[in-house]
């Protein structure tokens, strides 16, 4: 009976180890492909680009489900042929206007990959920082508990 207790427990802390690990590994790469985007853009070209238009996109669950509005922009390239994409970030729908002129940013190797400046100058934001938590954590705890299920003894 004690044996038995033993390995199911010993087969627990291996199973949630591994589980946590590879939800911090995970976590820590989105995060990190996130911030490989926004490296590449900070190095990028400033410009001008003209609002079209916003696509709506909702986000989260059933009970806190939201849109978030990602701006079309048209602008010139640095070669002066017309881009008109989707932006990389998503942005407040108020702060601007159909139509309107903004100050973006652009990847002089993809232009159609650009964003407002302004998304550019608040990163990293809160949710970065809690992502970036907590995939430490979760890397963290898993290590403990692999640790732990491998040095348990089953009898």
């Amino acid at each position: 009976m004690a044996g038995a207790r033993a390995w199911r427990r010993r087969i627990g802390c291996l199973a949630a180890g591994a589980l946590a690990l590879a939800a911090g590994l995970l976590a820590g790469y989105g995060l990190w492909s996130v911030a490989a985007v926004y490296r590449e853009l900070g190095n990028g070209r400033r410009t001008e680009a003209t609002m079209i238009d916003f696509e709506a996109a909702r986000v989260g669950s059933r009970g806190s489900r939201r849109e978030i509005y990602y701006p079309r922009l048209d602008f010139a390239d640095a070669d002066g042929r017309r881009i008109t994409t989707l932006s990389y970030a998503a942005i407040a729908r108020e702060d601007y206007r159909q139509g309107g002129r903004l100050a973006i940013v652009h990847s002089p190797a993809d232009p159609a990959r650009a964003m407002p400046a302004a998304a550019l100058a608040a990163w990293p934001d809160l949710a970065a920082w809690a992502i970036g938590g907590f995939s430490l954590f979760c890397v963290a705890a898993g290590a403990g508990l692999l640790r732990l299920g491998f040095s348990q003894r089953t009898g």
